[in-house]
Order: structure tokens, then sequence, then C-alpha cells
């Protein structure tokens, strides 16, 4: 079934099949055998690994113009590598992992083309090609990978849609939300808190009143006309 789906879309183009979440599938059957306890490689994990090289040996020699894209984490590339058929790694190459960002150039430059696409799709033109990211942000990107960076811009352009307002981000480094952060408020200087002397949870809510309840007065005093002097009310004080 998958030979004849490749030859048909063999005719119409090149085709990319992308095969993920194999991880999970090694990782439990790993736990499960206790491997890491041992420090060696189960038969059952043996097995599953040649089972899972079989299969994309066998997706690479059974389609046609279709490139066959394996994403998985390196230690299960490594297991597949070195416990199962050799012929796997000859069928196979290792694709250079993305490394961090060099310079603010290169960051810059990454945004752009990122979002000029989405923008000419939109028909919007925006105040400048890294909108809604300041062009201040981008001194704080060395040291992230693409994939941070744009998973950073990605939350930051969420927590616009969620407060219903657009703002730059102004800070790679600071937690989304931080509205000081985003340049969206302003931080009290610590002088002014100084002078205040208060925090925010000591003050008083607008418009309310402090009330206490007045004193409760003295009992009136009996009227007699023969009070004997041990009953006499005494004055208020």
């Amino acid at each position: 079934m998958v030979r004849d789906i490749s030859r048909l879309l063999a005719v119409v183009g090149p085709t990319v099949i992308a095969v993920d979440q194999i991880d999970l599938m090694i990782a439990q059957s790993v736990k499960a055998t206790n491997q890491d306890a041992r420090g060696e490689a189960d038969w059952q994990t043996s097995l599953l690994l040649e089972q899972v090289a079989s299969g994309l040996m066998a997706l690479r020699e059974t389609t046609r113009r279709t490139l066959s894209v394996v994403s998985c984490l390196p230690h299960t590339w490594y297991s597949i590598r070195h416990q199962a058929t050799d012929t796997v790694q000859d069928r196979f190459r290792e694709a250079a992992p993305l490394k961090e960002i060099p310079s603010v150039e290169w960051g810059r430059e990454l945004v752009e083309k990122r979002f000029a696409v989405l923008f000419e799709g939109l028909g919007f033109t925006p105040p400048h090609p890294t909108w809604p990211v300041h062009p201040d942000a981008f001194q704080e990107v060395v040291g992230f990978t693409p994939r941070e960076l744009l998973r950073r811009i990605d939350t930051h352009v969420r927590a616009c849609l969620a407060d219903g307002e657009a703002r730059e981000l102004r800070h790679l480094l600071h937690a989304s939300g931080d509205r000081v952060a985003d340049g969206l408020v302003h931080a009290p200087s610590p002088s002014r808190r100084r002078r205040t002397g208060r925090t925010d949870s000591a003050r008083s809510t607008p418009g309310t009143r402090s009330w206490s309840p007045p004193p409760t007065p003295p009992p009136p005093c009996p009227r007699s006309r023969r009070m004997p002097a041990s009953r006499a009310c005494s004055k208020p004080a």
C-alpha cells in the first residue's frame, strides 16, 4: 500500500515522509525491561530496535521520489545505530543540529524572514520588519536557539491576544506576561515606596471609610426618692 501511494504521488512530484514519536515507544520498552538498572540491552529492547530499523529501511527502499525524515532524540538514534543492523546507517545520514544564534544580526534576520511571509499573505505592512518584537530586544538574542527564540515570540503574541492589545516585546529574557518587562507599565521606584511607607496590600480601598462603634453609655440611674448611698450611680469618668 505504501509502495502504491508513493508511486502515485511520484507522478505529481517529490514527497517528504516524516517519522516521529519513536522515542516514547523505545523509552517504554527500556523502562519495562529495567535496562537502565542493569546497564545492558534486554533482548526485547534489541528486538524492538531491530524492528524499527527494518521499518525505516523498508520505507526507504519501497518509496519513489521520496525523502524520508526521522525525527528523534539523539539517544534514540544512538541506540538504533549501535544495536540494530548496520545497513540502516548507510541509508540515513544524520543532520547537523541547529546551534545557538551567534549574533544580533543573525537573530534579527531570522525573525524578519519568518514574519515577512505571514505579513505578505495578510496584506499587512508592519511598523518595522520585526514587529511586534522591538529592535532593542535582539540585544539579548545571543545564546538562544532558533526554536527557543520563535517559542518566546509565540508566547508573547499569545499573551497579547489574551489581553486584547498589541504591544512590542522589549526583552527576551523576562518571563512572558511581565507587563513591566514588556514596556506596558512602569514599576514604582524604591524611593517612592520608602516615602509612602506602605505597600499595596496596606493601602485602603478608595471610596471607603473606617468606622468604629460609639462607646457604650453608662446605665441610667434609677429614679428613687430614697436611694441608699451604696447604690448611688457614679458619674461617668
